[in-house]
């Protein structure tokens, strides 16, 4: 008794010394400066250590931030600026101001690259974010996108959102019916083709864009923000210096248990027993069109017409009940992933010229077994001064890469809008494929064959050993970029800068004649007697191969002024110019049937006609997915600041 009494007393105690702080919180005002300019420092953190309080300063450097107990320590730090440590206490005098000290690397020195021009910071206006490069590079990832991920303030990641995992926002979404990427400037042009094929070893420097400055350096492209990426370059009479880098990354399989709302087996299955004693099911039992009904539901509805005993079909269903599908797609369809990632750079330079070349190979096994990306690289960056006053530069970029891909996992489930079945059985005791229920009943597809139709069953463990399902795509990415510059008079220069870009992409979708894709349309659109017996092939037997091609091509031309004067305590800094740029794109599909890889003939379909579908009666046409189109966006633009 006495030690609840005198427990009772030490949270009253408590509560009362709480309630006591709470009621002589105070609000800790100031502002946070440089010690250099005397000018506010935006974006610095602010945090109160033992009651774990963070706030940060705003484009004034002002900030407020509640104290609740009697004294605390403030730590105040940015980049760029020593941190402090200030000890606070509800007598302290606000606002007050807090400055800091500037370190080694000041950024008053750093520049910001628009695209256009360098510009120091502190004469850039709008927000924008330099990349450590440090970091950037500490990074390991196959592209440059993957590596600003955790780096990058303002730039969001989609992972894990359906339909968006390879979008990126800055600052949010700003546009609703047109591109919502930010815009990718390379070496201060649009890069039109695919980011994520350019080698991150070969890039220098990185600039992110985020509010409407960039629209008024890029126009409307630049709604969504700006990433600004510099290439690496020689450097004039340095000797030759030779970098290997080489990673190799190893990541676990994925974790399929990790989804809490996943309804276990036996669940699931009760849940179903449920609903078939309520009726829920009658229909599928005597539709025309065969559908699909899970292992669990047959086994009750063969109970229900004495085709196997009650203990019997408990017994099958207990045997389900233990049955987890994901044990069998973690053990036979995905695997650890492995990225391996090599490159060789050579840079040096006289004093009349200077070199860049890189060389660099990605082999990328994917977690799902059958995935695979191999990309080459090859970059070069050249600078001459053949006389006083001019400098070319030229640069080529070639990148072609190969990716395949297995498309059985996305197939396992029983078809017509139901998911996969969490019992759902892929191999047996000794590892063999077993058939699955997809599409149409089990009792349908099994009498399929003594019907004249071919073997109706779908087996996903079958056709990914087979490589029954694979896509493939090629693609060749070729940039030039070559620009003339001649100084003319002291501070005024002249440059024409002219840009190349071409990116090819050839897709192809094989399904072989074993595989279901091809046995399912064969089966479907053959035409069917009045007792439902083979009578004769419309799709004719063989395998299916789906073709897409992509071309892009687009060419930039600028001629610009630049002039830059400095006197006493005064600067001029301006560009005028005029860019002329066009983009075509081009397009095409199509569909092959009965179709033979090893003699690449194939047979022609009538796409124009409604045929009916066994079994369902419904009449559609024969796809062959035939597509043409293409595009062209021309600009033309005048600048100057």
């Amino acid at each position: 008794m006495k030690y609840i009494i005198g427990l009772m007393g030490m949270l009253l105690s408590a509560f009362s010394v709480n309630a006591q702080e709470l009621s002589t919180n105070k609000i800790i005002s100031g502002k946070v400066i440089s010690a250099s300019n005397n000018l506010p420092v935006e974006g610095a953190t602010l945090i109160l250590l033992k009651q774990g309080t963070v706030v940060t300063t705003n484009e004034s450097g002002v900030f407020s931030i509640p104290l609740y107990s009697s004294n605390d320590v403030l730590t105040v730090s940015h980049i760029g600026f020593r941190s402090r440590k200030i000890s606070i206490s509800q007598k302290t005098a606000s606002p007050f101001i807090i400055t800091l000290q500037d370190t080694s690397i000041k950024l008053n020195d750093v520049v910001v690259n628009t695209g256009y021009q360098n510009i120091p910071k502190e004469r850039a206006t709008g927000s924008f974010v330099n990349v450590n490069m440090e970091q950037f590079n500490n990074e390991v990832a196959p592209d440059v996108i993957s590596k600003l991920e955790g780096i990058t303030s303002g730039l969001v990641f989609f992972k894990g959102v359906p339909n968006r995992h390879n979008e990126i926002n800055i600052r949010g979404q700003s546009t609703l019916f047109s591109n919502t990427q930010p815009l990718i400037v390379v070496d201060n042009f649009p890069y039109d083709g695919d980011i994520n094929t350019i080698n991150p070893n070969d890039v220098e420097s990185i600039t992110v864009l985020k509010d409407a400055a960039a629209a008024s350096i890029w126009g409307v492209r630049a709604g969504n923000g700006v990433i600004v990426i510099t290439t690496k370059k020689g450097k004039f009479n340095k000797p030759l210096q030779v970098s290997f880098n080489s990673n190799i990354t190893v990541g676990a399989k994925p974790d399929l248990f990790y989804d809490s709302r996943f309804i276990n087996s036996s669940d699931f299955i009760d849940m179903e027993s449920f609903l078939f004693s309520k009726g829920f099911y009658n229909n599928d039992f005597s539709a025309a069109s065969q559908p699909p009904i899970s292992p669990a539901v047959d086994i009750l509805h063969r109970q229900q017409l004495g085709i196997i005993s009650a203990g019997e079909a408990q017994s099958e269903l207990n045997l389900l009940k233990g049955v987890d599908v994901r044990n069998q797609l973690q053990k036979y369809f995905y695997r650890p992933a492995v990225n391996v990632q090599n490159s060789i750079s050579l840079q040096g330079g006289s004093e009349k010229a200077n070199y860049f070349l890189s060389a660099g190979y990605d082999n990328d096994l994917g977690n799902l077994i059958g995935n695979s990306n191999n990309r080459v690289t090859l970059h070069s960056y050249n600078i001459f001064k053949p006389l006083k006053g001019l400098e070319l530069s030229v640069s080529l970029d070639y990148i072609p890469s190969v990716s395949d891909n297995d498309n059985t996992v996305s197939q396992i489930s029983m078809g017509r809008g139901y998911a996969m079945l969490p019992y759902t059985i892929l191999a047996d005791a000794q590892g063999n494929p077993v058939p699955i229920t997809k599409d149409y009943n089990t009792g349908f597809v099994s009498q399929a064959p003594a019907n004249g139709f071919l073997n109706w069953q779908f087996n996903p463990l079958y056709e990914l050993r087979n490589h029954d399902n694979t896509s493939t795509s090629k693609s060749y990415e070729t940039r030039v970029l070559s620009s003339v510059k001649y100084d003319l008079v002291k501070g005024l220069s002249g440059k024409m800068t002219f840009q190349y870009e071409k990116a090819l992409s050839n897709g192809q979708s094989l399904s072989t004649a074993d595989s279901y894709m091809a046995r399912n349309m064969v089966n479907m659109f053959s035409n069917v007697s009045s007792i439902g017996q083979f009578v004769s092939y419309v799709v004719p037997p063989g395998g299916i191969l789906d073709q897409s091609y992509n071309e892009l091509t687009s060419y930039s031309i600028r001629g610009q002024l630049n002039y830059n004067n400095s006197w006493e305590k005064n600067n001029i800094d301006g560009i005028a110019g005029a860019e002329v740029r066009q983009i075509t794109t081009e397009s095409s599909s199509n569909r092959l049937y009965g179709y033979n890889d090893d003699l690449a003939t194939f047979s022609l379909v009538n796409p124009t006609q409604y045929f009916p579908t066994y079994p369902s009666g419904v009449y559609f046409p024969i796809s062959t997915n035939q597509s043409i189109g293409a595009t062209t966006d021309r600009f033309r633009s005048w600048f100057a600041n």
